[in-house]
């Protein structure tokens, strides 16, 4: 061992590794690198010491390499052992050490993304921590109460987008403090709120106008600490300035709490609006769309994005209540304007327009990994985990797979927000496919208590009068929907019949279409869809003949829904047919 030098080597390598392992920890901290980095090169060198001497002990570094050692004769040892040894193995030593450490480190770097060691890293949304704005207490001149709530969304977009909090959805803060009908929270409150969104911080607010200035203050509270604000921030401006204020309130907040150290105040830039009055007709927009009045909704989104063309987010959710307003036109050419804009968003609200548009492009793969992604990350955003169920529930069916995948995305947004009726709406339809007419009766008594005046509370009505059978209120509602704008019964006509899987049903529902007070659009998709009605049963010369109907009211609607039924397998067209639709 003396003459192949292993206790030399030994000796060389723990003084090395202990060199190098001292100028780490003092250089490691300095890189920002995480505190488990230091502990993994000890154990790399711990681990590297027996590989350098068994390499010892079989190679000899010599000028035309390592060569392997061979074992000496008796006779050769007491000569050798008088002779001074090559010193090039101390270089070979040294290099052994630093190759062994940066080896161990960049296979530790290349793999702890792919599920080996993963530290925190702050810059990672999911390893942000959560906090919970709450609605702001509002003194003064009532013109300024939008703020209440409108703090939660605009204040929580702030944070977020600082990459070092993560903020829980306002539209599930909301839902949860409104279920409680207090007003605004106190500490006490606000922490059993956050805890309930599992939240490690809460934020609580108030607005006070005097003079037509305003002053805004803000406390950050944690959910483990004491009665003790841990952060309090103040500023006051102008009416004008409510963004500017909220801009540097954030700021405040961050920099107390050490979350902004070293980031420019510019990360936390205006990604709404810069405009009062469009942001106010976006608030009154949201709460329309959470009650399911989807015409008001759309009025008060168009009115956002007319006084501010840029407002990306107010684009986005017009999209949304065109889509259930079944406008598909405007809804494509708000998606547009809102992907114009997106620079404007935060990297949470881009990714959910991503998704929106993939879907609609057809995409629903790339749409529903967009959504999945974003509730991986945010297990509170309602508006993920709602568009995830609409994905699956509209893009189930063509896969031939069932439109309940989509329930457990449904389900979750009712507990964030047990009150958004378009969720309602998905859940009653899917109990009605699977024969659950407790589940559908219940859900309908669910809807219509949250509220009876929604858009969509005609629907619900007239599917569960034909569901369970209920003759009168099949009378109630087929008089009900005479009344109802053209949006409402188009929708109500399209599903209820889907749902009941019943034909006559469907007639009864499409002679309210091609009543002679209806526009002749209306008329013409009455017919159309009663074509259908009768080519799902096989009668084609009755679905060309409804066809042929709907050409006195919209000739070029009827050719291309001619069109869909000449391509359909069992549809008997002839040659020249198919070129003359052509």
């Amino acid at each position: 061992m003396k003459r192949r030098g292993v206790f030399k080597v030994a000796a060389i390598y723990g003084a090395v590794a202990f060199a190098v392992l001292q100028g780490a920890d003092i250089i490691l901290p300095s890189l920002g690198l995480p505190e488990g980095a230091l502990t993994l090169l000890v154990v790399i060198a711990l681990l590297g010491f027996p590989i350098a001497v068994a390499l010892a002990w079989a190679y000899e570094l010599t000028g035309h390499g390592l060569k392997r050692e061979e074992p000496a004769a008796e006779a050769e040892l007491e000569k050798i052992a008088a002779q001074p040894r090559d010193r090039r193995w101390l270089a070979g030593v040294v290099a052994l050490v630093f190759v062994v450490l940066m080896a161990g480190s960049g296979w530790w770097i290349l793999t702890r993304d792919a599920g080996g060691y993963s530290p925190v890293d702050a810059s990672d949304p999911s390893s942000a921590a959560r906090v919970v704005v709450l609605p702001f207490t509002v003194r003064g001149s009532g013109q300024h109460d939008y703020l209440g709530e409108g703090m939660v969304d605009v204040l929580s977009k702030k944070l977020d987008v600082a990459g070092e909090l993560r903020s829980v959805d306002p539209r599930a803060v909301l839902a949860l403090v409104s279920r409680e009908g207090e007003g605004p929270p106190g500490p006490q409150r606000g922490r059993a709120i956050a805890r309930s969104l599992q939240a490690q911080y809460f934020v609580l607010g108030s607005v006070v106008e005097v003079g037509g200035r305003l002053q805004l203050d803000v406390s950050l509270y944690d959910t483990e600490g004491d009665a003790e604000a841990i952060a309090v921030a103040t500023d006051e401006g102008s009416a004008d300035e409510v963004f500017e204020i909220v801009d540097r309130l954030a700021a405040q907040l961050l920099l107390k709490t050490g979350g902004g150290r070293g980031s420019p105040v510019a990360r936390i830039a205006a990604v709404t609006t810069d405009s009062l009055a469009a942001l106010k007709d976006y608030l009154h927009g949201e709460r329309a769309l959470r009650a399911g009045q989807y015409l008001q909704a759309a009025d008060a989104f168009e009115r956002a994005v007319a006084v501010d063309s840029s407002f990306a987010l107010a684009w986005y959710r017009l999209s949304v209540a065109y889509e259930w307003l079944t406008r598909e036109n405007m809804m494509v050419q708000a998606a547009e304007q809102a992907f114009r804009h997106s620079a404007r968003l935060s990297e949470r609200d881009r990714r959910l327009l991503e998704g929106s548009v993939a879907a609609r492009l057809g995409d629903h793969a790339r749409a529903e990994q967009d959504y999945r992604a974003i509730v991986a990350i945010y297990p509170d955003d309602v508006e993920a985990w709602f568009q995830l169920g609409e994905v699956l529930f509209h893009y189930s069916p063509p896969e031939g797979r069932s439109i309940a995948r989509s329930r457990e995305a449904f389900e979750r947004v009712l507990h964030y927000e047990p009150d958004h009726v378009s969720s309602i709406v998905h859940l009653a339809r899917i109990a009605v496919v699977e024969g659950d007419m407790q589940k559908l009766d219940s859900l309908v008594d669910r809807f219509l208590a949250v509220n009876p005046d929604a858009d969509r509370a005609v629907e619900m009505r007239t599917l569960r009068a034909f569901v369970i059978g209920d003759s009168i209120g099949q009378v109630r509602a087929l008089a009900e929907l005479r009344q109802v704008s053209d949006p409402a019964l188009l929708v109500t006509v399209a599903y209820v019949p889907v749902m009941t899987l019943d034909i006559q049903v469907g007639v009864a529902l499409t002679d309210l279409l091609i009543d002679a007070g209806r526009a002749p659009a209306m008329r013409s998709l009455g017919h159309v869809y009663r074509g259908y009605l009768a080519a799902a049963h096989g009668r084609f010369e009755d679905a060309s003949a409804e066809l042929t109907a709907a050409e006195r009211f919209n000739a070029y609607g009827a050719i291309e829904f001619g069109a869909f039924f000449s391509t359909l397998p069992f549809f008997p067209a002839s040659s020249e047919e198919l070129r003359t639709i052509r």
